[in-house]
């Protein structure tokens, strides 16, 4: 009985022992200050000893395990509001129509637990409300027990379809190596965190990326996921890649086109010398002379090296553009004409035009020879035959996105696609592509200029030049235009009659090449006028300054060292403001006219041409 008592003594609680009325018969205290509240009178009903509402709780515990015959368990507080304390009754019925009760402070396990309540409470508002798909899935077999809203907004799946299965058996994951990576991971330390390819219901693919954990519900291993969708962020980022290598690729053209410009332009110098010099030895041989077969043929190389510098200065944009209101349809159907009768064969050309006229504003000429050399392109990535497609649309303003940048995407735009066939390009090549002298063709075939040329004959016309290409599946160039309103002219006008070449004018010929300036003096003197020359701007003036209104026309290079050929017209139409001024140069010049020249002479032009713009200038002023 002492050991019985002792044990009673130890335990962390208080006993009473109440008859059926709930009137306590028997208490134990032996240690004291352990109950909440006086130590019982024997005889006095529980709810009359404890205070209430705790005493009332206790009398309904004790009367309903009397009648049910059942253990009962209740909860009740104690305590000022300060000190409020937490009790747990164990109520169980006895022999001899008694009942047990047995209550005990469980203040620190009850705090313990209403912070469990709220954690769970916690995770599960987490769990239902985030925006993010968060699935619960068995570790052992891989399905699904739990999945919130989030869940099935990303995936499309609702509560009903997925329980019970598996990510495999829905096909959710694009590449299932990525989820064996995922579940080495949890395997080897218990987290994982990857970047993967996700399948929607719709079979639509997205990139997300998934966290995950392993931890343990009623023993059995689970694994938490949380999959954040990406894709509109790697969208971006692959978008911004793009334009910034756009960008890339542009800087280096424009940095290419530079040193082209230059090279044009001294090349241009040689040729002049060359194509002078083979006039003045035709002017000065008899007819028959047998020198007349080698003059042909230093002519055509002259013509063969003036058109790749023309090329060169329409990529590197120094070539003047001479707009006009254009029809882009027409001009395709134009080239397709041309090409009905120069491609092989077993190419098949197809058209795709928009049904309503396409009206642009550019220069014929140089548009058309972006589409003959896009088709020159696209025949030979065909030598065994294929299809070579020209399409066109009208895309309205802001309907372009990314396609059109940030200026023409403001823009009604005119498109012309040029589609083949052909072997295509991989990722190195497309880079490359539009580099001047850059080619896949063997020694002998092509000089690699044809797409940088149209490159720089677009930009040159405020427009972009855009290529896809996949190897084996054919490659596609978009041409896009800003589109213009209205028709175009139905023709141009016809070029001026020819004039004679003589006279006896007093002419100034300025240029910095010695062999160019005395070809043009001997010209000159040899056509009855009288010459001075220079070389460089400031002897120019110092001619004009002494000539003043003796003198008649000027010949000079834009070139100029020292003040430079602009400045020194400017100069010239102060000092002698009757004479006529005709600038040569190797590039471009779209404002001559407003800088007070009479005539423009693109280098390397027939020594012909100079003396008929001559003739027409002072017959201009008569």
């Amino acid at each position: 009985m002492g050991d019985l008592l002792a044990l009673l003594d130890a335990l962390p609680a208080w006993p009473l022992l109440c008859d059926a009325g709930g009137r306590v018969v028997e208490s134990w205290d032996p240690g004291g200050g352990r109950t909440p509240f006086p130590f019982p009178e024997l005889g006095r009903r529980i709810d009359e000893v404890i205070p209430q509402p705790a005493g009332g709780v206790l009398l309904d515990a004790v009367r309903r395990c009397r009648t049910g015959g059942e253990p009962v368990t209740v909860a009740y507080e104690m305590g000022p509001p300060d000190r409020r304390r937490t009790y747990e009754a164990r109520v169980v019925p006895l022999p001899r129509e008694r009942v047990g009760v047995l209550s005990m402070d469980v203040t620190g396990h009850a705090t313990v637990l209403e912070e469990l309540r709220r954690s769970e409470e916690r995770f599960r508002l987490a769990f239902m409300t985030s925006p993010d798909a968060i699935a619960i899935n068995r570790a052992s077999n891989g399905k699904y027990v739990a999945i919130n809203e989030g869940f099935s907004e990303l995936l499309g799946w609702q509560d009903h379809e997925v329980l019970g299965r598996t990510s495999l058996e829905l096909g959710i994951w694009a590449c299932p190596e990525e989820r064996a990576a995922m579940i080495a991971d949890l395997e080897r330390g218990g987290r994982a965190k990857i970047e993967g390819r996700f399948r929607r219901k719709s079979g639509d693919i997205g990139i997300g990326l998934l966290s995950a954990a392993l931890f343990e519900v009623d023993g059995a291993p689970h694994i938490l996921s949380v999959t954040r969708d990406i894709t509109a962020e790697r969208e971006a980022e692959r978008e911004r890649r793009q334009l910034e290598e756009a960008l890339r690729q542009s800087q280096k053209l424009e940095s290419v086109g530079v040193l082209a410009s230059g090279v044009a332009h001294e090349f241009r110098n040689l040729l002049q010398i060359i194509h002078a010099h083979v006039d003045l030895l035709r002017r000065h041989s008899p007819p028959e002379s047998a020198t007349g077969p080698f003059l042909q043929q230093l002519e055509q190389a002259v013509e063969r090296g003036a058109d790749i510098t023309a090329r060169l200065l329409a990529f590197s944009r120094r070539a003047e553009v001479r707009v006009q209101r254009i029809d882009a349809n027409e001009l395709v159907r134009g080239v397709a004409r041309l090409l009905e009768r120069t491609l092989p064969g077993a190419i098949r050309l197809e058209l795709r035009l928009a049904a309503d006229p396409l009206p642009v504003d550019g220069d014929p000429g140089q548009l058309e020879q972006v589409l003959l050399n896009l088709a020159v392109n696209a025949r030979d990535a065909m030598p065994e035959g294929g299809s070579l497609e020209f399409a066109s649309e009208r895309i309205a303003a802001g309907q372009a996105g990314l396609l059109g940048g940030e200026e023409l995407g403001r823009m009604d735009l005119a498109v012309l696609r040029v589609r083949d066939s052909g072997h295509g390009m991989d990722e190195v090549t497309l880079q490359s592509a539009f580099d001047p002298f850059f080619t896949t063709k063997g020694p002998g075939h092509g000089t690699g200029l044809g797409l940088s040329v149209a490159y720089g004959i677009v930009k040159a016309h405020g427009g972009r030049i855009l290529c896809t290409s996949t190897p084996g599946e054919g490659t596609t160039f978009t041409v896009l235009l800003a589109a213009a309103h209205g028709r175009a002219p139905a023709s141009l006008p016809a070029a001026p009659p020819a004039v004679q070449e003589g006279g006896q004018e007093t002419i100034l010929v300025v240029d910095d090449e010695p062999a160019i300036l005395q070809a043009l003096e001997l010209l000159l003197s040899d056509h009855g006028y009288r010459t001075h020359t220079a070389t460089s701007a400031e002897g120019a003036l110092a001619v004009c300054r002494e000539q003043g209104e003796g003198l008649d026309a000027v010949v000079m290079d834009l070139g100029l060292p020292g003040l430079g050929g602009e400045a020194c017209l400017r100069e010239i139409r102060r000092a002698t403001p009757r004479a006529k001024v005709i600038i040569s140069s190797g590039s471009a010049w779209a404002g001559w006219r407003e800088a007070g020249a009479t005539a423009f002479l693109t280098k390397p032009y027939p020594l012909s041409e100079l003396l008929t713009t001559l003739r027409r200038a002072f017959a201009e002023a008569e």
